[in-house]
């Protein structure tokens, strides 16, 4: 149980502080990420037509209205609108918030723990746990591809993310989780 916990927390801390170094130092996230040309006409826009902390699809799907051939031109008009562009996909905050706010920090570690205790815990109900340092890393890493498969190229299908921004996710998620399967590897493996 001591090393399940150890290895969690060493992988949590890992996990972390590797996640918030890519940011910091590494081009592809940040690179990734891009501006308005004018972007307080956006802001401004955007306050104006949404007013709820919500994630807004634009063009957005319409309402059913029970009325069959209404809610059929609705749709219609709504898929002439996708296939025209443009869309988005916008995470809304109408309040605005700070900078690497401490509650953030605090939730981000402590996801990083339990999503590294997680790992672990796979990690020692598969061959790797009795196996060589390299097959501990590489198991571990494995989670990295996984996130990306289910999540960033999830997103890249479905939600119609830019190949950059899945690009830099699937980077980042990968290298996190290598770099988080060192650190477990060394304290997490099977008595001899």
């Amino acid at each position: 149980m001591r090393q399940f916990l150890f290895g969690g927390l060493v992988g949590g801390i890992l996990l972390f502080l590797c996640g918030a170094l890519s940011w910091i130092v590494l081009p592809f996230n940040s690179a990734s990420l891009h501006s308005a040309s004018n972007e307080d006409a956006v802001l401004l826009s955007m306050k104006e037509s949404m007013h709820a902390k919500a994630v807004y699809t634009l063009p957005a799907m319409p309402s059913k209205t029970g009325n069959a051939a209404a809610d059929e031109a609705q749709l219609k008009q709504w898929a002439d609108k996708l296939k025209a562009g443009p869309t988005a996909m916008v995470f809304f905050n109408p309040l605005g918030t700070g900078q690497m706010r401490a509650d953030q920090l605090i939730f981000g570690f402590i996801n990083s723990i339990l999503c590294a205790l997680v790992g672990v815990w796979f990690l020692t109900r598969s061959t790797a746990y009795s196996s060589t340092y390299l097959a501990r890393v590489a198991y571990f890493g494995m989670f990295g591809i996984l996130v990306s498969f289910f999540v960033h190229l999830t997103n890249y299908n479905w939600f119609d993310y830019p190949a950059d921004f899945t690009t830099a996710m699937v980077l980042d998620s990968v290298l996190n989780w290598i770099v988080a399967g060192l650190g477990v590897a060394a304290v997490v493996r099977a008595k001899a």
